[in-house]
C-alpha cells in the first residue's frame, strides 16, 4: 500500500514539474488566455504541437532580452517620438507608453524572436499591474528575489555566465553606464554577444530606430531562424499559417 501511495505521489510531482516547464516555455496566465485564438497569436496557440526538445533548445540558444520599465517602456521626460502615446496612473506612478512599442515586444515574444525577461526595480509589479494595463504579455522575472537598482549588474553577469553564446539584448536607460562599469571591472569578459540599447534622456524611452535595430538582430539570429522554421513547418502540417511580422494584439 505504501509503495502504491509513493508511486502516485511520484506521478503527481512529475506532472507538476511538467506544468511548470510548460508555463515557462510558452503558456499564458489567465488574463491573457482568451487572446490565444486571435490573429497574430497562433504561434502560442499551436505551441503544444512543437517538440519540447526544440523549445528547450531555443530557450538555451535563442536571443534573450532583459527589459526595464522606466525610461524604456515608460517614457520619462523628453519628447516621445510616437503618434500613439497613451498615459495612465499605474501602481501610483504616471506611465506614458507607445502602443507600437508594446505590440512589438509582444510580437518578439509570441513569435519566438526572443525570450523576454523583466530586469526592473518594478519587480512583480511589472507583471501584476503594468503589463495588464498596457496589454503587454506576461514575461518572467530575470530575478525572483526583490531587485534593487544595483542588483541589475550581478543579475546580468549571471545570465552572461550561464549563456555565454546566447545573444543578450539589454534594454535599460542606464545599461550604457552598467556596461562601462562591467568593461572596466571585468576586462576579461567576452561581451561580443551583448547588445546594449540605452534610450536617451532626450526621447525618454525606446524609439523606432532602436526597435528596428533589435528587430534586425532578432530576425537574423540562427537559433531563432531555426526554431521559427520548425514552428512554420509544424503549423503547415496541421493546415495553419503564421505571419511572424504580425503585431496585431487585442484583449
Amino acid at each position: 500500500m505504501k509503495l502504491t501511495n509513493l508511486y502516485i505521489v511520484s506521478i503527481l510531482l512529475a506532472y507538476f514539474q511538467f506544468l511548470c516547464l510548460s508555463y515557462k516555455l510558452g503558456s499564458l496566465p489567465k488574463y491573457h488566455q482568451k487572446s490565444r485564438s486571435i490573429k497574430g497569436d497562433k504561434s502560442l496557440f499551436f505551441a503544444s504541437h512543437i517538440d519540447i526538445k526544440d523549445k528547450i533548445d531555443f530557450m538555451n540558444n535563442g536571443p534573450l532580452i532583459l527589459l526595464d520599465v522606466d525610461g524604456v517602456i515608460n517614457t520619462l521626460g523628453g519628447t516621445p517620438p510616437w503618434d500613439d502615446i497613451e498615459s495612465d496612473i499605474i501602481n501610483k506612478f504616471k506611465i506614458v507608453w507607445s502602443k507600437k512599442v508594446v505590440s512589438t515586444l509582444n510580437k518578439w515574444s509570441r513569435h519566438s524572436f526572443a525570450e523576454i525577461l523583466w530586469l526592473t526595480t518594478w519587480n512583480h509589479n511589472a507583471q501584476l499591474h503594468l503589463a495588464p494595463r498596457l496589454n503587454l504579455d506576461y514575461f518572467m522575472l530575470a530575478r525572483n528575489t526583490y531587485l534593487y537598482h544595483y542588483d541589475k549588474i550581478p543579475t546580468f553577469l549571471e545570465y552572461h555566465k550561464k549563456f555565454p553564446k546566447r545573444k543578450i539584448i539589454w534594454l535599460d536607460d542606464d545599461s550604457d553606464k552598467f556596461m562601462d562599469w562591467i568593461k572596466e571591472n571585468y576586462p576579461e569578459l567576452d561581451l561580443s554577444n551583448v547588445v546594449n540599447i540605452s534610450p536617451t534622456k532626450q526621447t525618454g524611452g525606446l524609439v523606432k530606430e532602436e526597435l528596428d535595430k533589435v528587430e534586425e538582430i532578432l530576425k537574423n539570429d540562427p537559433a531563432g531562424i531555426a526554431y521559427r522554421k520548425i514552428i512554420d513547418d509544424t503549423m503547415k502540417k496541421i493546415g495553419e499559417k503564421i505571419d511572424f511580422d504580425d503585431t496585431h494584439y487585442q484583449i
